[in-house]
């Protein structure tokens, strides 16, 4: 097909050759897009496109325009597609962001947590209210006040709820200066800080979120003492010298700050030590617990006991007696602490 176009081209340009030459006035080279790609309808002419040829062109030429001109169109149609195709990955990955959004924190924990905070301020303004000055307390109820004198608290904090429906009860603690009359005939009245109760009865308006109180503080008796039948599931007395050395040198590091805690805890342990250490000394008393504890079970990797121990705690003059509820592991012939637990075997 080359040679053919070459072969015409040669033939052309004979033909010109042969003819006489003739003088015309010059005319104008016309520039700009349409002497690139072609001329537009000329009057009484042929229709033409943009697409048209330069008039005159060799055929060489009006190849390499289309060459030119296709890729030019090609380019466009290219950016186009990567255009649709950012904008489709865009879009992808909005949606995917709101999917993954983590969901709001429920109304029934953001009450939950505003009822203890305005039960423990009822408190406090109830508690400090006198005839002449109530107005914290007014924010919470209008009542008359005949206190002469506020009633001194200190430590208030909200210790337990109950809910029923949209009420909620909360419970509030706190230290109260009491005076104290004294059994000896003659001696003075001493002042002392009593710990108090208080029941406090609060409503949710479910509509807007408001919370408003039912009544007045009232003052309770403490939560019972642990039941007298309530015993502890650790029937084995331990009395192997390794597993009792390694509750107590992981105590004196935990509490006294002796010694590396993590020398004495299982692999993955995030026990870390009491700091500053509150005590100076810490001495095991009685060590019992769930299974045996030996040489002989201590040579099985891998074996999980539960362990209740009775501590003294010593600081200076002052000493005090705790319990501590262990999980300890067995791991190279000895025995590491798995973790503190935060509720005991009971039966």
């Amino acid at each position: 097909m080359l040679k053919n176009l070459l072969r015409r081209e040669h033939q052309d340009v004979d033909d010109v050759q042969d003819q006489p030459v003739q003088v015309s006035k010059k005319e104008p080279v016309k520039k700009g897009l349409g002497a690139l790609f072609g001329q537009k309808k000329l009057k009484g002419g042929p229709e033409g496109t943009p697409l048209d040829p330069p008039v005159g062109g060799t055929a060489a030429s009006r190849f390499l325009t289309y060459g030119v001109m296709g890729c030019a169109y090609g380019s466009v149609c290219l950016a186009l597609f990567m255009a649709c195709t950012a904008m489709g990955a865009a879009s992808e990955a909005q949606e995917s962001a709101q999917a993954s959004r983590p969901e709001a924190v429920s109304e029934l924990n953001i009450t939950d947590t505003s009822a203890e905070a305005k039960a423990v301020g009822y408190v406090q303004a109830w508690l400090e209210a006198t005839n002449t000055e109530h107005s914290t307390l007014d924010t919470y109820v209008n009542v008359p006040v005949n206190s002469q004198a506020p009633m001194e608290a200190r430590g208030l904090r909200a210790a337990g709820f109950t809910k029923s429906g949209d009420l909620v009860t909360v419970r509030v603690t706190g230290d109260v200066k009491t005076t104290v009359a004294s059994a000896v005939t003659g001696e003075e009245p001493k002042t002392t800080w009593v710990q108090r109760w208080w029941q406090v009865v609060l409503r949710t308006d479910t509509s807007t979120g408001t919370l408003s109180v039912v009544g007045l503080p009232a003052p309770i008796a403490a939560p019972g003492a642990v039941a007298a039948d309530t015993t502890f599931e650790y029937p084995k007395q331990v009395g192997d010298p390794a597993a009792r050395a390694a509750v107590q040198e992981f105590l004196t590091a935990y509490l006294a700050g002796s010694g590396e805690v993590s020398r004495y805890t299982a692999p993955g342990s995030s026990i870390t030590a009491v700091t500053p250490a509150p005590y100076s000394k810490v001495l095991v008393q009685n060590l019992n617990a769930t299974d045996e504890m030996s040489t002989k079970t201590a040579a099985k990797d891998g074996t999980e006991v539960q362990v209740l121990v009775t501590v003294q705690l010593d600081q200076g003059t002052s000493s005090q007696t705790s319990t501590y509820f262990l999980t300890m592991a067995s791991r190279a012939g000895r025995w590491e602490v798995k973790s503190i637990d935060t509720t005991p075997k009971i039966s």
